[in-house]
C-alpha cells in the first residue's frame, strides 16, 4: 500500500507559495492541505485555485490534516512565522533566507535545534541530481577553485519584490552559489566583495570565499546582466562542469578541457542536453526542479528527523554569516 502524503500547509500567497503549491502538485510524497494568509481574500483565492482549505495562520498550526508547514511570505515576516510554527513542533520548509536579518536567523536556526524541529531552507540546487553528484565528487578532490555564477535581467512585475530593504541581490540569488560553495569546499571566511548598488539596495555581487581547506570560491550574482549561469569546480587534475542553467541543471560535465561557450543558447543547450544523455551525463529531475528538495523534506519529516543531511544547521549557519558579511562590505 502507498504510504500516506504529508499534508503541507503554506503560510503566504504570493510568487513562492504558488510556486511551491504548483511542486506539491505533482509530488508524490507530499499533499497540499491549507492556505494561511494575513488577507481571506487572498487565501480563499489560493485554495480555490489549488483545491485545499484556506484560513488564519492559527488555523493552519491547530490543523491536524496540516502535518508539515512552508513558510512563504514575505521575508520581514519570516521570523514571526517560524516563531509561531516552532510552537506547533511542525516540521518547516522555509524560503530563502531564513530572515533577512544575521542575528535573527542564527536565533532561528538555534532555535530549531534546541527544539529538535526539523527546520530546511528551501534552496532547491543542492538537491538536483546533476549538483548531488558533483557535491559527491568534490569530497576526495583536496583543495578547489569553485566558480559560480546566477544572474539575469529582473522582469519588471518582479523588480519591487526583489529590490525591497528586506531582499537584494544578496539574500535573493547569491545564497544559491554560496551554498553550493559551502557544501562542495567546507567553511571559510569571505574575501574580497564587489557590490553595485541601485538607491541603496545591491543589485550586482562578486563574492569570495576563502576556505579553511584552501579552496577558493568566487560567485556572482546580478539582477541586471545574464551572466553564464553555470558552476565549474576542480584543480589541476580536472574540473566539474554544471552548464547553464545551473539552477534547472540536468547535466554535468567532467573535463581537462576549457568550458564550452555559447550554453546560453537554448540551441546549443539542448543539443548539450542529448549529448550529455548520450554519453550518460544526464541528471533528469522530473517536471519540476523543485521535486527533489520537497521529497528531501518529506522523507525527513517523514522519518521523524530534526536536521537536514545536507543543508545542516552548521550550512545554514554559514551561509548566513557569508551574506552578513558581503551585505556590510
Amino acid at each position: 500500500m502507498r504510504p500516506a502524503r504529508l499534508g503541507i500547509g503554506i503560510i503566504g500567497t504570493g510568487k513562492m507559495a504558488h510556486r511551491m503549491a504548483g511542486t506539491i502538485s505533482r509530488s508524490v510524497p507530499a499533499r497540499l492541505a491549507r492556505v494561511a494568509s494575513t488577507s481571506p481574500e487572498r487565501a480563499d483565492a489560493f485554495a480555490k485555485h489549488f483545491s485545499c482549505k484556506s484560513g488564519s495562520l492559527s488555523d493552519l498550526l491547530r490543523d491536524p490534516d496540516v502535518e508539515a508547514i512552508y513558510i512563504a511570505n514575505a521575508n520581514r515576516d519570516h521570523a514571526n512565522a517560524l516563531s509561531d510554527s516552532f510552537a506547533s513542533q511542525k516540521p518547516i520548509l522555509c524560503e530563502k533566507p531564513v530572515t533577512p536579518d544575521l542575528d535573527t536567523s542564527l536565533a532561528m536556526i538555534q532555535r530549531a535545534r534546541e527544539s529538535r524541529t526539523l527546520l530546511v531552507e528551501a534552496i532547491s540546487t543542492p538537491f538536483l541530481p546533476a549538483a548531488a553528484a558533483m557535491l559527491r565528487s568534490t569530497r576526495s578532490r583536496g583543495s578547489l577553485t569553485l566558480e559560480a555564477s546566477f544572474g539575469y535581467p529582473v522582469r519588471a512585475a518582479d523588480r519591487q519584490m526583489v529590490m525591497a530593504p528586506d531582499a537584494g541581490i544578496v539574500l535573493d540569488r547569491a545564497i544559491y552559489p554560496l551554498t553550493l560553495a559551502r557544501l562542495a569546499c567546507g567553511p571559510g571566511v569571505v574575501g574580497d566583495v564587489d557590490l553595485v548598488r541601485d538607491n541603496g539596495v545591491a543589485i550586482e555581487a562578486r563574492i569570495e570565499i576563502r576556505h579553511d581547506n584552501g579552496s577558493r570560491s568566487v560567485l556572482e550574482a546580478s539582477f541586471v546582466r545574464r551572466l553564464s549561469n553555470r558552476l565549474t569546480v576542480g584543480n589541476a587534475d580536472g574540473y566539474l562542469t554544471i552548464p547553464a542553467p545551473l539552477l534547472s541543471a540536468r547535466r554535468l560535465a567532467e573535463s581537462t578541457a576549457s568550458p564550452a561557450l555559447g550554453e546560453q543558447n537554448p540551441l546549443v543547450r539542448r543539443i548539450y542536453d542529448a549529448m550529455a544523455r548520450l554519453s550518460g551525463r544526464a541528471y533528469d529531475f522530473g517536471a519540476d526542479p523543485g521535486l527533489p528538495l520537497l521529497a528531501h523534506f518529506t522523507s525527513l519529516a517523514a522519518a521523524g528527523l530534526t536536521e537536514s543531511p545536507v543543508l545542516t544547521y552548521d550550512v545554514m549557519t554559514d551561509v548566513h554569516q557569508w551574506m552578513a558579511a558581503a551585505q556590510r562590505a
